[in-house]
C-alpha cells in the first residue's frame, strides 16, 4: 500500500513560514505564508479558505506542528503561491516526480520533472536542487502512471511553522526542540522491481523467473492494479523469450533460456522501468 500524502520540514537555515496547501477539483494549489510584521497586512490570508470544516484558534495550532505554532492570533501573509495540475499534463507516466520549488527570493519556479534533469547525471533530487539553488515545498508523484490527482502521492515539505491542508496526512514528520527538524530528507515513494528465480541453470534449459513491485524498506509486494506498466528486461547472455513483461496487481513472470552457454557460464539478468535502468539485477550461473 503506498502512503498517499507525506509531510516533512524544511533545514533549519530556511526562513520560518507556514506552507499552506489545498485540492481544488484535480488542482493542487501550495502557498507559502509568513507572519504578518505590518498591524494591516496588505494581503492577510484566510485559511478558511478551501477548508470544509473552518479552522478554530485553538485546533489549529495542534494541527499544524505542535509547540511551534502556538500563534493562533497571528495575521498571516501569503507571500507566493502556485498551482500543479496533472490532467493539464495530459497525465502522468510510470514513476515520474514532479517537484514544485522556489528560488532564492522565495517566487516559485516553474514546476519540473526532476528525473528528467537527474537521468543523465545519477544526481540525487538533494543535489540537483542545491545546484540549482531551489527548495523544494512539495512533489507530485507517481508510482504506475496517473490521469488524475487521486492516483497521485503528494510530499508537503513544510518550514519550522508547519504545514496545513485541506487533504489527511498518513505521515507527518514534527520538529524538536528549537526550530531544529528530524528526517528532512523526503521519504521515497516508489517501489523497487525485484527479479527472483534460480540461481543456476543447466546449459540449453530454460528457467522461469518472477518479477514484482515491492516497497524498498519493508518488502511488501505493492499492487498496480490493472494499470499497464511496462518492465523492460535485459540478459547479458542467453535468450529472453519475454522482454517486456507487463505487471499486474504487482506480479509478472517471464522465461530465459541459456542458449550457446556452456556450464560455468555466468550472466546477468536485470531489470529497467520507467526513467530506472538496472533498477535490480541478480546473477545465474550455467550448471
Amino acid at each position: 500500500m503506498i502512503e498517499r500524502y507525506k509531510a516533512c520540514l524544511a533545514p533549519t537555515t530556511h526562513r520560518p513560514h507556514l506552507l499552506h496547501a489545498f485540492r481544488d477539483r484535480d488542482a493542487l494549489t501550495v502557498r507559502l505564508l509568513r507572519p504578518s510584521e505590518e498591524r494591516t497586512p496588505k494581503r492577510d490570508a484566510d485559511l478558511n479558505t478551501h477548508l470544509s470544516v473552518p479552522l478554530q484558534p485553538f485546533s489549529f495550532s495542534h494541527a499544524v506542528s505542535g509547540d511551534w505554532f502556538d500563534r493562533p492570533g497571528t495575521a498571516w501573509e501569503v507571500t507566493t503561491g502556485i498551482t500543479f495540475s496533472v490532467s493539464a499534463l495530459g497525465g502522468l507516466r510510470p514513476r515520474q516526480s514532479w517537484t514544485l520549488a522556489v528560488d532564492s527570493e522565495e517566487r516559485f519556479v516553474r514546476p519540473f520533472e526532476r528525473f528528467s534533469l537527474t537521468d543523465g547525471t545519477r544526481q540525487s533530487r538533494s543535489v540537483l536542487l542545491r545546484m540549482l539553488n531551489l527548495r523544494q515545498v512539495a512533489m507530485v508523484a507517481s508510482c504506475f502512471g496517473a490521469d488524475s490527482l487521486d492516483e497521485c502521492q503528494i510530499l508537503l515539505v513544510g518550514g519550522v511553522d508547519g504545514c496545513w491542508a485541506n487533504f489527511p496526512f498518513t505521515h507527518v514528520f514534527e520538529p524538536v526542540s528549537g526550530q531544529e527538524a528530524t528526517n528532512t530528507q523526503a521519504p521515497d515513494f516508489f517501489p523497487r522491481a525485484v527479479i527472483s528465480g534460480p540461481a543456476t541453470v543447466a546449459a540449453e534449459g530454460v528457467a522461469k523467473f518472477s518479477l514484482s513491485f515491492v516497497d524498498a524498506s519493508t518488502g511488501a509486494v505493492v499492487s498496480n492494479g490493472s494499470r499497464s506498466v511496462p518492465v523492460r528486461v535485459e540478459a547479458t547472455s542467453g535468450y529472453l523469450v519475454d522482454s517486456i513483461i507487463y505487471p499486474r496487481n504487482g506480479l509478472a513472470a517471464f522465461r530465459w533460456m541459456a542458449l550457446g552457454l556452456t556450464k560455468g557460464d555466468r550472466l546477468r539478468i536485470k531489470s529497467n522501468w520507467g526513467t530506472w535502468s538496472g533498477d535490480h539485477e541478480i546473477e545465474v550461473r550455467v550448471a
